[in-house]
């Protein structure tokens, strides 16, 4: 069976959250004790059944050693450049859905919340704060979207190569063709001439 539909066998009875994307590939049959994140799930790669967290399903997809799961000799690169992919995507939809414009209080209200601001400096240092805070999200979503783009670009170099070698395979089964038809143009012109100087000394 292919990934891409193994990866379509999502259960139906669990969804998969947005901050723990690879759920999706595997099947969750049941929940292991009343508390924590264990289950018993099955690989849509390799069906085989284990128990563990999501990090534990994490690296088993991703081919992490020495998590204490075996990792899925059925995942492919191009599978892990999927699975990077993914996780990149739900990354960015989480840090997007987590920023938002925190307005100041006019001043009637910080006066009622019981905030006093004497000084213009402690009104500036504030914008300052949330300014900076601003910037760092949005330094960090930048670096979200770098990450896409470069696991974007080395999906479309894996399909390059294997186009290139597609190409090499067909060149290589040409040019054994073009040395059979040689050798056979070689051993009738051979016999030819054989038989035709058989033919003059009779």
């Amino acid at each position: 069976m292919s990934s891409s539909n193994s990866a379509n066998n999502t259960p139906s009875a669990f969804d998969a959250e947005d901050d723990k994307p690879l759920w999706k590939y595997v099947t969750r049959l049941e929940k292991s004790g009343a508390k924590g994140g264990n289950y018993t799930f099955q690989c849509n790669f390799c069906r085989v059944t284990r128990k563990g967290s999501y990090t534990r399903v994490k690296a088993h997809l991703m081919q992490i050693k020495n998590q204490g799961i075996e990792v899925c000799p059925k995942v492919t690169s191009k599978d892990k450049a999927d699975f990077e992919r993914v996780i990149a995507e739900a990354e960015l939809k989480l840090k997007n859905s987590r920023l938002k414009k925190v307005p100041l209080p006019p001043p009637s209200s910080s006066a009622s919340l019981g905030l006093c601001f004497n000084e213009p400096e402690e009104i500036y240092l504030i914008h300052l704060m949330m300014l900076e805070c601003l910037r760092l999200q949005i330094c960090h979503l930048m670096n979200l979207r770098w990450r896409l783009c470069c696991l974007q670009m080395m999906e479309v170099q894996t399909k390059k190569k294997v186009v290139m070698l597609m190409m090499m395979k067909t060149c290589k089964k040409l040019d054994l063709l073009e040395v059979l038809k040689g050798l056979l143009l070689f051993f009738f012109f051979f016999f030819f001439f054989f038989f035709v100087s058989y033919l003059m000394f009779l």
